[in-house]
């Protein structure tokens, strides 16, 4: 598929414009990721703030200390990772979005939370195939299917797992 140089910009554009989250697993689907911990409430806050004016260099820079004092606290970082995620991705660095959505599927199995872990790598599956890591993508998605036998992941995360992979394949490993 070609995409017209107008449409690019116009994408480019609305990125730009819109910081708003570009995953397609939103953070709000269920409420384990919202959690923040007492610890780093203010610090969130101040990187949404960020965010919210436009500052995304900033935010990022504040949310990975989020999640680095979540980590030290030995508390589930998945909300600060994600929106570092979502940052990364809007500006283009989608490798390094899905390395980040791999890190909150670490901590979300260490923190015992499969419906995180399905969807952060249901997004990592997607953006490992945008950069052509065909190989990494088939890694994160075999993981889902076996994650979606749990009846421990929540029905979102489930269907939305579901029907992204519906159509794919695993001809010649590749999703």
């Amino acid at each position: 598929m070609r995409i017209l140089p107008t449409a690019t910009l116009l994408v480019a554009a609305l990125a730009v414009a819109h910081p708003a989250p570009v995953l397609a697993i939103q953070p709000d689907v269920e409420p384990d990721l919202r959690a923040a911990s007492a610890c780093c409430q203010d610090q969130m806050e101040a990187a949404e703030a960020l965010l919210r004016e436009g500052r995304w260099r900033e935010a990022r820079r504040e949310y990975r200390r989020v999640s680095d004092r979540q980590i030290e606290a030995d508390e589930f970082p998945g909300h600060a990772l994600w929106q570092v995620a979502e940052i990364e991705n809007a500006h283009g660095s989608v490798l390094r979005a899905a390395r980040h959505l791999d890190r909150i599927a670490r901590h979300a199995e260490r923190f015992g939370q499969p419906t995180m872990q399905v969807r952060a790598l249901t997004e990592a599956v997607d953006l490992y195939r945008q950069v052509g890591r065909n190989d990494l993508a088939l890694q994160r998605y075999t993981r889902v299917e076996a994650l979606l036998a749990s009846p421990d992941v929540g029905e979102a995360a489930r269907r939305i797992a579901t029907t992204r992979f519906q159509n794919r394949t695993l001809a010649r490993g590749r999703v």
